[in-house]
């Protein structure tokens, strides 16, 4: 699956696969939230990052709704 999506565009490789389960993708046929959640370190530092991150995108997204421009259009 690499070799085939390594030459694809993000669109095509979503639309390809993007609405796969992802245990279809996997050997063991297990979701990639479970492998993630059973794995305590790759668990802690997606809990940390959840948290983290989800004030400055909210305060992101209400400073757009009220009208203040982006700081970049990347």
């Amino acid at each position: 699956m690499l070799r085939k999506v390594a030459g694809q565009c993000v669109v095509e490789t979503a639309l390809a696969y993007g609405f796969h389960r992802s245990g279809d993708l996997t050997a063991q046929g297990e979701s990639i939230t479970a492998m993630l959640d059973a794995n305590p370190e790759t668990h802690a530092v997606l809990a940390f990052h959840r948290l983290a991150a989800t004030p400055t995108a909210l305060d992101w997204l209400d400073r757009r709704f009220a009208g203040t421009a982006a700081p970049s259009t990347c």
